[in-house]
């Protein structure tokens, strides 16, 4: 099991697990953290299968976060052994309803799902916004 945790100074450190069963007992990879790279610690989707080869999807957020998904390709994987390397990075499409980024690929059935994300002005929320920063600077003022 592939997951993410916060580092020291905000990198996502990628990190695994591994058991016989899923009731486990779960144990950490010793090797751990695997990976603290931007460009694609952070995990990004189910990994799969392909032609007998394992890939793992990941957030590559060099450009900010969730900008595209990396697709690894994992070379080396065992109790004490990992390697990947990128074997594609999937771009959001800059036409499309979505380009302001991609955040998780996963394989559902036949299907690929994919998460993209777009900036929208919303006025509601600005404004609560503004009302929270107003209410900080005023209890801030006030404080001795």
């Amino acid at each position: 099991m592939f997951y993410g945790t916060k580092g020291e100074s905000d990198e996502v450190q990628l990190r695994a697990m591994y058991a016989s069963s899923l009731k486990g007992p779960w144990e950490q990879h010793s090797a751990n953290p695997l990976k603290t790279d931007v460009r694609g610690s952070r995990p990004g989707g189910t990994p799969f299968v392909h032609n007998g080869s394992l890939y793992r999807p990941a957030q590559d957020g060099s450009e900010g976060y969730g900008c595209a998904v990396v697709i690894n390709h994992v070379t080396s994987l065992s109790p004490t052994e990992f390697s990947e390397e990128v074997s594609v990075r999937v771009n959001p499409d800059a036409g499309g309803p979505y380009p302001a980024g991609m955040h998780t690929l996963s394989k559902v059935g036949h299907r690929t799902l994919v998460d993209g994300q777009r900036v929208l002005f919303v006025p509601s929320l600005f404004l609560a916004e503004i009302r929270k920063l107003v209410s900080r600077f005023a209890r801030a003022r006030h404080e001795p």
